[in-house]
């Protein structure tokens, strides 16, 4: 009986073995198997991650931006604190390529190197542009209100200027510009004369939106020169400032202030003209010395392009030609008949009338007066 009772839970110890042996033989592959899915799944998740991390990397380092992020926080902690550095990064490299003309921010990027002090020569067209009376009205206006017209004035006029030149700094009210030196242009005087007129025209429509605020229609002065500059980085070993700086630069601030003088609205140097310019229609205004210059500068005023409304061209044109007559017969002496063909509705003209009469009634030298 013991020997058969043995025999028996012998039995059951060796199909209870069996059973779990094949459960292990089952268990074990699974095992296997489910491990390499894991793992599988895991390098797959990892891989896209990592993979859309470097696109994004290599995306920002030419400064292309997404709107909206292409990684979300990852379970990941070595992972996650890669996408959190990166996304502190770009928010850095947006908010650089605000204070920092954008194709600074790419040769920066570019470089092996850290930026340094070194200027270079070329000859670039140079443009300094402000509101006129800003100044005055913006003592009588409330904070909101000059926000409000800065920024549409700031925000459209730079949309213009940086199509083809670069914005150099913004100074109150004021934009300086520049082409060449930075962004290769060949024929940058030209350039910039187009863009002045588009401003012009722009800065009519944003009179709508200016009316809204109360605000006067105000319009922008503008001087244009071109000439040899410097350019590159100039400052300290503790900042630095890519921006062009000469004779060119001074003489465009002085001519952006002479419109006051001549009433003018957009005055270019003759250094400009005399390139050739196609497409505008404009008025020799005369020559004058601007303020700490010896040389004396032949000056024009741009009026209008040739695309314009046939009215304005035509009238533009009409304006132009008795304003040369004018000018060349003051220039001969010739005082009484020259005032005889001055536009009075024109404010340049006006200005020119005074400065003639000043001459006939012996107040100041014919040889001091700007003609």
């Amino acid at each position: 009986i013991n020997a058969e009772y043995m025999g028996d839970a012998q039995d059951k110890v060796n199909n209870k073995m069996n059973t779990i042996s094949k459960v292990i033989s089952i268990l074990i592959p699974l095992g296997i198997l489910v491990s390499v899915l894991i793992a599988a799944g895991l390098n797959f998740v990892v891989g896209y991650q990592i993979d859309k991390l470097s696109e994004l990397i290599y995306e920002s380092s030419n400064l292309l931006f997404r709107e909206k992020p292409l990684l979300k926080i990852s379970h990941f902690r070595e992972l996650n604190a890669m996408i959190v550095a990166h996304t502190k990064l770009t928010a850095a490299l947006r908010s650089f390529q605000l204070y920092v003309p954008h194709q600074i921010v790419l040769q920066i990027l570019d470089q092996k190197e850290q930026a340094k002090i070194g200027l270079k020569r070329c000859d670039s067209t140079v443009l300094f542009m402000s509101l006129d009376q800003f100044t005055n009205i913006a003592e009588k206006s409330n904070i909101a209100d000059i926000q409000a017209v800065l920024s549409d004035f700031m925000e459209y006029m730079s949309s213009i200027i940086c199509e083809t030149g670069t914005i150099d700094k913004y100074i109150g009210d004021s934009i300086m510009a520049f082409w060449n030196g930075l962004v290769d242009c060949h024929n940058h005087h030209q350039e910039a004369c187009n863009v002045l007129l588009k401003c012009q025209k722009l800065l009519r429509k944003l009179h709508g939106n200016w009316s809204t605020y109360g605000w006067p229609l105000l319009e922008f002065r503008a001087g244009l020169h071109c000439g040899e500059v410097l350019v590159g980085n100039l400052g300290s070993t503790r900042r630095l400032n890519f921006t062009v700086l000469g004779d060119t630069v001074n003489c465009a601030s002085r001519l952006e202030v002479l419109n006051k003088t001549t009433n003018t609205r957009l005055l270019i140097s003759n250094d400009i003209v005399e390139r050739g310019l196609n497409g505008t229609i404009i008025r020799n205004i005369g020559r004058t010395k601007l303020l700490g210059r010896q040389k004396v500068i032949g000056i024009s005023e741009l009026m209008c392009s040739t695309n314009d409304d046939p009215n304005i061209v035509t009238k533009c044109k009409n304006i132009a030609d008795k304003y040369h007559l004018a000018l060349n017969l003051a220039v001969e002496g010739k005082y009484s008949s020259s005032l005889s063909h001055l536009d009075s509705s024109d404010k340049p003209s006006r200005s020119l009338k005074d400065r003639i009469i000043s001459v006939q009634s012996n107040l100041i030298n014919p040889k001091d007066v700007d003609l």
